[in-house]
C-alpha cells in the first residue's frame, strides 16, 4: 500500500488516500498509456503515483500551453497549462521509457521536469488497483 501525499493526481487519487499497488501485474503484461502507477524515482528516493501518457518513440511538444502526443492534443487540453516543465520541446520518449503526468497537471511535478524525467520499467513498483481512504 501507498499513502498519496499531494493533490497532483487529484480527482482521482486525492491527499492521504491509500492505494493498493499491484507489484506483479507487469511480470505479465506491460505498462499502457492510461495507466496509473506507482514508481521509484532513484535519484530523489522518492515513490511517486503519476499516469503514463506516452511510451518510447512518442513525441511530445508543447505548443500554445497545450501539451501535445504525436500532434494530438491530450484530451485536457481544454485548460492552458501554465508551466511547461524544464525539458526541452520537442521531446521523444526514449527507448524502454514511459512519460508520466499527473491528472492534475497544473500541481504536479512528472515527466515534464529532468528531476523525475521520463521512467524504466525496472523503476515501476506497480499497478494501482484499488482505492481507498483515510479512516
Amino acid at each position: 500500500m501507498l499513502r498519496i501525499a499531494g493533490d497532483s493526481m487529484d480527482p482521482t487519487l486525492v491527499d492521504n488516500q491509500w492505494v493498493i499497488i499491484n507489484k506483479i501485474y507487469y511480470n505479465f503484461s506491460e505498462p499502457q498509456i492510461g495507466d496509473v502507477i506507482g514508481f521509484r524515482v532513484p535519484e530523489i528516493d522518492v515513490d511517486i503515483v503519476k499516469r503514463i501518457v506516452a511510451v518510447e518513440g512518442d513525441v511530445i511538444d508543447f505548443v500554445n500551453g497545450g501539451i501535445y502526443i504525436n500532434d494530438v492534443p491530450m484530451a485536457d487540453n481544454s485548460t492552458l497549462i501554465y508551466n511547461k516543465g524544464d525539458i526541452h520541446y520537442p521531446f521523444t520518449v526514449p527507448t524502454n521509457h514511459y512519460f508520466m503526468l499527473g491528472d492534475n497537471i497544473q500541481s504536479s511535478i512528472d515527466s515534464r521536469y529532468v528531476l523525475i524525467g521520463t521512467i524504466t520499467k525496472e523503476n515501476i513498483i506497480g499497478k494501482i488497483i484499488a482505492i481507498g481512504e483515510i479512516k
